[in-house]
């Protein structure tokens, strides 16, 4: 896989850097139409105010000081919606929940590096079993927790057997069957069939003490062997965090200060010199600030829009048992997911929604070594698509929205309305410049903005706006198993069930890889626009920040826009430039 790096400017330029280079983000300085727009002196006064009031109510570590900001010390604002409602405790999903990241204060096995190889961490290295069933892990020695005590292959067997019974836990651990540490430095993980995801998911499981773990005070007090030891935490105000010092590995970085602030608060703590880097949103990224310049980091966070495929009025049982309705009366026909899919002017939704922060995507492990880019649609021809919904029987009634057999091409899209509030203008916009785009094909689609209940009953008969959030491959499992809860459209391909079953199973990760695309497209059969057209995938975002100029944050890994410790997970080797 190809060297991945991050590009900073000047924030006051147009031009944009990216992270992941292999798949340039085609930034072209677009206008921002789809957010109101400040100038910097009115947003200075407001911003100053809000600073102001928040340097009032919290008092800020001593970072503010030239002097204090070149040593190794950085202070950096995430959105308050990062904050861990649960701790930071890896068995109630720290690092490894919704948004898979690096948990900083615990050490994996293994993780994964900017080019998404899988690399030793806890674990100095490791082998597979002939049968596929066993994973060795060999441990480094003499690896010590943050308060000294010795870390053993049972505290990591203690860690993995924890967190395979968490509900919080959301990597996939299915495979696993048991693990054991037959001495301090192997452990051994048995697998109930042979699973490449497995490796991959224990790249997120941060080993906790087994002799002192408490589940009701770790997540505030947590020990971990990791690179950094929490120290302090004001809820909902600040995180101060300090170096291991018995951290076996390097961190040239030697405290940093986390500040939980809304966009506009965080901007304005960067005119003011409160923070040393900050995280943004496209609306405010044309703000021209002295010191900082922009870095623009493409994301795996990818939004798309799931078509129930089956007729209406139908029902699916779950894996819980629970039976739900399923089937929607538009979208079960091909004619309307495939124009939906292919007419769908995906550079302009970025353009629109986004401000050009982020590319075109066609799979849910968009930005990753995995996804399919066969799948592409380099040039949208809406008046091909109009032609063949008009030959599929969909014709174009008085009100402009084609009308088959009596039924209108019309239909709700459920969209989630509480989650990561401060993030919703994103989604929000993605959602309303679809919804614009069907209305120009003849397709009429509502949006309504519900609660997680509402998304919950409807996600099976209604298409609903999805998030993907890891660009792990057990994404395409989720998505696209028919056995899978989280296949709202109720995809069901034999063949498609085997290529990720193979996938899974294949003896090394670059035979993985190549059935892992061919699951997503073979040429003939898939769940994308060109096959069954279950998804209409549209996008991914970047993660965008402000930092100093003078702060070097090295080689970025995988970003992931819903969750801002992932920009973190590297932040043991930046470095001040004086």
């Amino acid at each position: 896989m190809d060297q991945q790096s991050n590009k900073t400017v000047d924030s006051s330029r147009t031009y944009r850097g990216v992270s992941h280079p292999r798949m340039l983000n085609p930034h072209t300085g677009y206008p921002g139409a789809a957010y109101p727009r400040m100038s910097r002196r009115s947003f200075f006064k407001t911003a100053g105010l809000v600073v102001a009031g928040f340097a009032l109510g919290t008092p800020l570590s001593a970072c503010s000081a030239q002097s204090e900001r070149m040593a190794p010390h950085v202070t950096c604002a995430l959105n308050p919606d990062d904050e861990p409602s649960l701790g930071f405790d890896p068995l109630f999903g720290w690092g490894c929940g919704d948004t898979p990241h690096a948990p900083l204060i615990q050490s994996t096995l293994v993780t994964l590096d900017p080019e998404f190889n899988i690399v030793s961490d806890a674990a100095e290295s490791w082998e597979t079993s002939e049968d596929g069933l066993t994973l060795t892990f060999h441990l480094r020695q003499g690896i010590l927790f943050s308060d000294g005590s010795d870390l053993t292959a049972n505290d990591a067997s203690f860690t993995i057997d924890q967190a395979r019974q968490s509900d919080e836990v959301h990597v996939d651990l299915s495979a696993i069957a048991s693990v054991e540490a037959p001495d301090d430095l192997t452990l051994l993980v048995h697998l109930s069939r042979p699973s490449n995801i497995a490796l991959f998911s224990l790249c997120f499981i941060g080993i906790v003490p087994a002799a002192t773990y408490d589940e009701i005070s770790y997540g505030t007090a947590p020990i971990g062997s990791g690179p950094y030891m929490m120290t302090s935490w004001d809820r909902g105000a600040e995180i101060e965090f300090e170096a291991n010092p018995h951290y076996y590995g390097n961190a040239s970085m030697k405290r940093f200060t986390v500040l939980f602030q809304g966009e506009d608060e965080a901007c304005g703590s960067c005119y003011n010199n409160r923070v040393d880097f900050a995280w943004t949103s496209p609306r405010l990224t044309d703000q021209s600030i002295d010191g900082f310049s922009l870095l623009d980091c493409s994301s795996v966070d990818c939004y798309g829009v799931s078509f129930p495929m089956a007729p209406d009025h139908n029902t699916r049982t779950l894996r819980n048992g629970n039976v739900v309705s399923c089937g929607n009366a538009v979208t079960q026909d091909s004619a309307i997911r495939r124009a939906l899919c292919n007419g769908i002017d995906r550079k302009n939704l970025v353009k629109q929604s986004l401000q050009g922060y982020g590319v075109a995507a066609f799979t849910p492990v968009a930005n990753s070594p995995w996804n399919n880019t066969d799948i592409t649609i380099t040039k949208v021809d809406t008046n091909q698509v109009k032609s063949d919904l008009d030959a599929n029987g969909w014709i174009v009634g008085n009100d402009s929205i084609r009308v088959k057999n009596g039924q209108r091409a019309e239909f709700t899209l459920y969209c989630p309305s509480q989650t990561r509030n401060m993030r919703q203008p994103i989604p929000r916009q993605v959602a309303n410049q679809f919804v614009k785009d069907a209305r120009n094909l003849g397709i009429d689609v509502i949006p309504a903005y519900v609660d997680d209940q509402g998304m919950q009953t409807q996600r099976y008969a209604e298409p609903t706006l999805v998030e993907w959030s890891s660009g792990l491959p057990f994404e395409l499992n989720r998505a696209y198993l028919s056995n899978s809860d989280v296949n709202f459209p109720g995809y069901s391909q034999g063949i498609t069930d085997d290529y990720l079953m193979q996938a899974d199973q294949a003896q090394s990760l670059d035979d993985a890889i190549d059935i892992w695309k061919r699951a997503q497209w073979d040429g003939r059969i898939g769940p994308c626009a060109q096959g069954s057209a279950a998804y209409g995938v549209l996008c991914t975002s970047d993660q965008v920040f402000y930092k100093r100029a003078s702060l070097d944050v090295g080689i970025e890994g995988r970003h992931v826009t819903a969750n801002g410790w992932s920009v973190l997970s590297n932040i043991n080797t930046w470095v001040w430039h004086r």
